[in-house]
Order: C-alpha cells, then structure tokens, then sequence
C-alpha cells in the first residue's frame, strides 16, 4: 500500500483529488451499511442512550475498521485508474494546482 501512495503523490494534485474523492465515498457508504448490517444481525436499530448497544456497535466498528484496512489497496487503485479522468476534467478544466506536476495527461 505505500508504494501505490507514493504513486497517488506522484501524481500530483489530480492524484490527491482522486484519492480523496474515492476515501470520501468509501466511508460515505459504510455508515448506511454499518447501520443496516446493525439492524439485520440484532433486528433493531442502534439505540446510543444503551450501554449494551453501544458496545455491540463498538464491537461492530472495530471489526468494520480492519476489514476497511483490508482494501486499503483497492481504493488506492481505484484512485489511480481515475487521476487522468480527475486531470481532464477537474484539474484542467478548473485550473486547479497553479499549472504544476500533474498526473495523467
């Protein structure tokens, strides 16, 4: 995973937008699936005034985070696959990075 970071770097501004557009819409969708996941395994949704279903969505959290970890490199592939497409039509197109490195192109 470092190495394709240091290509998400590499690939300057349009890299960094793409990245993190790709990180944004990850996390944007787990929450409705960690929530619906909830309900489906206890047939309830999480009540956060009750200690035991704080615990049990803690518990869910923490196994979530380390299987996010386990498609870590995923999403930075799908960051680079998207640099040039970000290039065209958001660096370029809004002038965004001053004209410097860039990836794709």
């Amino acid at each position: 995973a470092a190495a394709l970071l240091r290509q998400v770097k590499a690939a300057g501004v349009a890299g960094s937008i793409s990245y993190a557009f790709w990180e944004v819409a990850f996390w944007a969708a787990s929450v409705p699936v960690c929530l619906v996941a909830y309900h489906q395994a206890t047939g309830q949704w999480p009540d956060l005034s009750d200690n035991e279903d704080k615990a049990y969505l803690g518990a869910e959290a923490f196994a979530f985070v380390n299987l996010a970890r386990f498609v870590v490199p995923v999403r930075i592939s799908l960051a680079l696959a998207t640099t040039p497409w970000v290039q065209a039509n958001v660096v370029d197109r809004f002038g965004i990075g001053g004209g410097g490195g860039g990836g794709g192109g």
